[in-house]
């Protein structure tokens, strides 16, 4: 295989530097010589070392009021204090802003600031050890100075930025900066030059379209003006400081602070200084491997795969299950086929899947969560079927809209079920919703429908041919992953930490990425899809499609590498038993891609039924005469005795 670092990738043609952000030019805000003298005076009260938060201040905030910028000037000259400054300096000084701001801001809004502040001043660990080549952990490792910023701006604007939003306002900072001073290490340029195995000077290009990227997705979510407005004085106050002062000169431009030496690196080996046998492709299957227009990696993970026992038993159930629910052909109720025949559901073994992550659960524990497995691969399938092939987003919204009405949280009636995978959901949750908790049950209902709902960006995505940037797919990716779901299913979640949620973001990016790859040629090619990791990696980056597929590889590895430092490092004696089970569950999802038929070349999806978008109906047992036509009311499906055939009453 070509080497990375070819000519012919990353891509390397001319581009201007991408502007910070599309709006006016900074402004400075007039007010700012009127409140210096004050802001002196309380830097000096509370033994703070001078930091030109004031700067700061005036020109990414710069329409707001005297008072209120002396407030903003005084947060950001306690954020960019020094590590050596004393706990009890900075706890001072932190209460006295603290009663400052509550004051007069909302209960909600103080909630998620005091969050945002506990973050910065401990955004996790992340030492010398921090992966290489993982951006994701990375940028995350920047994020936390920018979220809290976006929040001081929340407060005077008044206006909410959604999670999306405030991610990509993050790392168009983080990215302007680093493309800025490409001499200060680490930085972005450094975990794309790594991820690539290419130079420094040859990550620049990449760095620029990827913030091109991540601007394009702020402006999409339609910011406020004042975050742009910070964007655009971000940039000025890089502008007139030179580029010798370094990242963390006078003004606190970045993760600056309490807790940030969580990112202050020891430089990584050199392209150059990687270890032999990672270049070694001798152990893949080549040239291809059935089914794949690349050759697959070899996916090794530090943990075995082990069966669970009851694996046999729960086949036997859940495809009678399935039968009994109108999964499996031949049927077909509106709006859309039948999702699997019965060749195609024993080709994928979705029971292998839940015997091979939970090799624990005793033989009931199994046959429900081989069910749920079954259940939210129908829903996903049917999705792509009924709404992503024909491009109905109306019928697609409309479809997750409903979801949450079969699964009631307080015995409310159930509506009649419109096909069959709400049919399915609906008999599946009147069995398992009993077993759990009040709390349980409305979370795990959450999960399915965010799960569900992630599709609705991708088919949003298709329609407008939108290729999504890598960082925002891995982000939304999270949750059609079901990572959520499998945890849930387990009902021994413990309560969230911020390790806790880095820990479970490698896991569920581990998930997606390797999906992804074994996925392509179903996504790409048969689904029309455009969001897929190699895909964002292939369309951001240039190069053949090995390269892509080996970049993502990379990633994959460097998250699970993220895993396990988390795991071994930032989590307690506690946690043994969760982590046991989620690594349980990597080993035995990535076992399972070895033995399933879902994405092997040759295996038919095609079903041989009529269009989904013709709402035709197919109700026939043998003997019978013609099907009635399909009843407007979309009420329940019920099989007709001694027939397979589900059928619709009249």
């Amino acid at each position: 295989m070509r080497d990375l670092a070819e000519p012919s990738f990353p891509r390397i043609e001319p581009s201007p530097p991408s502007p910070p952000c599309p709006s006016a030019p900074a402004r400075r805000n007039p007010r700012a010589e009127s409140v210096r003298t004050e802001h002196r005076r309380w830097t000096s009260a509370h033994g703070l070392t001078p930091a030109d938060g004031l700067e700061r201040a005036a020109w990414c905030h710069p329409d707001v009021p005297a008072a209120e910028l002396a407030l903003l000037a005084a947060w950001y000259t306690w954020a960019g204090q020094p590590a050596h400054t004393p706990d009890a300096v900075r706890n001072h000084a932190r209460c006295s802003l603290w009663a400052r701001t509550v004051a007069r801001s909302p209960d909600d809004w103080s909630r998620r600031f005091a969050e945002r502040v506990a973050e910065l001043r401990d955004p996790g660990a992340a030492p010398v050890e921090l992966v290489e080549a993982d951006l994701m952990a990375h940028l995350r490792a920047r994020r936390p100075f920018r979220h809290w910023a976006a929040l001081l701006v929340e407060r005077t604007s008044r206006q909410f930025a959604s999670s999306p939003v405030t991610n990509a306002f993050a790392d168009v900072s983080a990215l302007s900066e680093d493309l800025a001073h490409p001499s200060v290490r680490p930085d972005a340029l450094g975990a794309l030059a790594r991820l690539l195995r290419c130079s420094r000077s040859r990550a620049v290009p990449v760095g620029r379209r990827l913030r091109a990227a991540r601007l394009a997705e702020f402006e999409r979510g339609r910011p406020d003006q004042g975050l742009r407005d910070w964007l655009a004085g971000d940039a000025e106050i890089r502008r007139r400081h030179v580029a010798g002062q370094g990242r963390h000169g006078v003004l606190p431009t970045g993760p600056t602070g309490p807790g940030t030496s969580a990112v202050r690196l020891v430089s990584p080996r050199a392209p150059h200084q990687d270890p032999p046998e990672r270049h070694n492709r001798a152990d893949l299957p080549g040239p291809t491997t059935p089914g794949y227009p690349f050759r697959l990696p070899p996916f090794g993970l530090p943990w075995p795969a082990r069966t669970n026992p009851h694996l046999e038993q729960a086949r036997r159930e859940a495809k009678d299950w399935a039968r009994s629910v109108a999964l499996l052909a031949p049927v077909l109720l509106p709006p859309g086929p039948a999702v699997w025949t019965e060749q195609s559901f024993d080709s994928d073994d979705w029971p292998l899947f839940a015997a091979l992550t939970h090799p624990d659960a005793p033989a009931d524990r199994l046959t429900t969560i081989a069910r749920w497995d079954v259940c939210l691969l129908a829903l996903d399938d049917y999705f792509v079927t009924a709404y992503k092939l024909p491009r109905d987003p109306a019928g697609a919204r409309a479809f997750v809209e409903r979801l949450p009405s079969f699964m009631p949280l307080r015995g409310e009636p159930v509506p009649p079920p419109a096909n069959q995978v709400e049919h399915a959901l609906t008999d599946l949750w009147a069995h398992t919703a009993p077993t759990m908790t009040a709390g349980h049950r409305e979370r795990f209902a959450g999960y399915v429908s965010d799960f569900v709902a992630a599709n609705l960006e991708e088919l949003d995505a298709a329609m407008h041919g939108r290729v999504p940037d890598p960082v925002h797919y891995l982000e939304f990716r999270r949750a059609s992953a079901g990572t959520d779901l499998s945890i849930g299913l387990t009902g021994t979640r413990p309560a969230t930490t911020p390790a806790l949620r880095r820990l479970e973001a490698a896991f569920a990016d581990t998930v997606g990425l390797r999906n992804d790859i074994h996925s392509y040629r179903k996504e790409i090619d048969e689904e029309r899809e455009v969001c897929n990791a190699v895909h964002t990696f292939h369309h951001l980056l240039g190069g053949s499609l090995q390269q892509a597929v080996d970049v993502t590889y990379r990633l994959f590895e460097a998250r699970v590498q993220e895993f396990t430092r988390v795991a071994g490092r930032e989590l307690g004696g506690e946690h043994t038993a969760y982590l046991a089970a989620l690594r349980d569950w990597m080993a035995g999802d990535n076992q399972w891609y070895r033995r399933t038929g879902r994405y092997r070349q040759g295996t038919s999806r095609d079903l041989g039924l009529p269009d989904p978008r013709r709402r035709e109906l197919l109700v026939a047992p043998p003997g019978r005469a013609d099907p009635p036509p399909a009843s407007p009311q979309h009420p329940a499906a019920l099989r007709e005795p001694g027939s397979s055939v589900f059928v619709l009453p009249r």
